[in-house]
């Protein structure tokens, strides 16, 4: 049996996680992404142990969980973190990426959510191209929909951008690739908004 696990904070990983969660039959395990002591993760390794032949995963942040299960799936939803240096990270933090990138490699089937996201398993980490299946993130339509703000739309040319100010969303890039993009006259009037 296939037990699923389901996160539950409030990020985009986790939201992916409890959409899914809520339209599976199959049963669901809901843990703390963040509870990351010794204790949670061996309590939550033996439920898995009772439970489920194949454990999914729902984002490449389980790496200390999964390396302790006998068979799991695991959805990459990116690879930065193994890209992209923070200087803000500590050694418990990477440790847990040496971890994370350990799980992914090991994992009976990855789930990639982007042909770009395959191509870098691929590429940067050596995962073979047959255990790598590309799930898009799905749009549920009666949450995000065309919308009239005041009964009016945005009377102006303008590139959107959705997310958060973290470091690792490089917002910084954005704002100066838009620079450029505005120095052309053609582009003059274009507008940056941020939601």
């Amino acid at each position: 049996m296939t037990v699923f696990i389901r996160t539950t904070e409030t990020s985009g990983m986790d939201r992916y996680s409890q959409e899914i969660a809520q339209r599976l039959t199959s049963p669901v395990l809901t843990v703390d992404r963040y509870d990351d002591s010794e204790e949670a993760r061996a309590r939550v390794v033996r439920q898995l142990a009772r439970m489920a032949e194949v454990v999914h995963f729902p984002n490449q942040h389980f790496g200390a969980m999964a390396l302790r299960t006998r068979r799991f799936i695991i959805t990459v939803h990116d690879l930065e973190r193994l890209m992209v240096s923070f200087d803000s990270e500590d050694p418990e933090d990477r440790a847990n990426l040496v971890q994370d990138i350990a799980a992914i490699k090991q994992a009976s089937h990855v789930i990639a959510v982007s042909q770009a996201t395959k191509r870098d398993l691929i590429e940067r980490m050596r995962v073979p191209e047959e255990r790598i299946t590309v799930t898009y993130n799905g749009v549920d339509h009666s949450v995000f929909r065309p919308h009239r703000v005041n009964g009016a739309t945005p009377q102006f040319p303008f590139i959107l951008y959705v997310g958060s100010e973290r470091e690792r969303k490089n917002l910084r890039r954005l704002l100066e690739a838009f620079a450029v993009v505005k120095r052309d006259a053609r582009f003059a009037y274009l507008r940056l908004v941020k939601i």
